[in-house]
């Protein structure tokens, strides 16, 4: 505590400097990170990056909102850029959702409470439910570490006749293991959200636990009121 509370205090003297202690849990283990981020990221990256005339690709499912790059060419510092240098292009899916996909949304469990064992439950049941059903073949995306965690040992102990993938914060290999599963079942979090390929039909099943609203983050809550107050001057 003494060496986190030495770095915290050099960090809070420098201005340029967002910083914010986090706590990050898996499964059952706890662990207090210390973060920082330049205020000026978009800066930094036009000038580390953008700026050195090396050509770059981008590609990802969320780069454009409706066709709309606005946000991500503001966020990423390319908005500093001449449009001229700039080519950029949305693509609709080549999947045909309406013939190949079904969409359901389940009635059987309750308000999101990541603190009710009640509610954990039953997220846990509907999910043993519809992989049976699939017959693994799935993946099951959580917005928290947490009850991902809490999920993945109740099912575990119900003796699911499928392979049982948990995805740490920094873990890749539980992925690449889902891949070559045939039909395992994947408990994700964070980065999964952005998107990942996985080809041929080792997922048939997406589980969405809760949506992803993003949680109010350090670097936004010092933004918005600056965004706030160019938008009225």
């Amino acid at each position: 505590m003494e060496l986190t509370a030495e770095r915290a205090s050099k960090l809070r003297v420098q201005s340029n400097l967002i910083s914010w202690l986090e706590k990050r849990v898996e499964g059952e283990t706890e662990t207090d990170a210390l973060c920082a981020i330049p205020k000026d990221l978009d800066a930094r990256l036009h000038h580390d990056l953008w700026s050195q005339g090396i050509p770059i690709i981008l590609t990802s499912g969320t780069l454009s909102a409706s066709g709309d790059f606005t946000r991500t060419k503001e966020t990423l510092g390319l908005k500093h850029l001449p449009e001229r240098v700039l080519a950029q292009t949305s693509m609709p899916s080549p999947l045909d959702y309406k013939n190949n996909a079904m969409l359901y949304i389940s009635n059987a469990v309750p308000f999101p409470n990541q603190q009710d064992k009640r509610y954990l439950t039953a997220v846990a049941d509907e999910i043993e439910r519809l992989v049976r059903m699939s017959h693994g073949h799935a993946a099951v995306l959580f917005t928290s570490y947490n009850a991902m965690g809490q999920v993945f040992a109740m099912l575990k102990e119900r003796n699911l006749p499928y392979p049982m993938l948990q995805m740490g914060r920094r873990d890749t290999a539980a992925l690449e293991k889902f891949k070559i599963s045939g039909n395992g079942i994947l408990f994700a979090s964070g980065s999964f959200w952005e998107g990942i390929d996985i080809p041929g039909d080792a997922l048939s099943l997406l589980v969405i636990v809760k949506l992803p609203f993003a949680a109010p983050d350090p670097l936004s809550d010092w933004s918005c009121p600056r965004v706030l107050y160019q938008t009225q001057s």
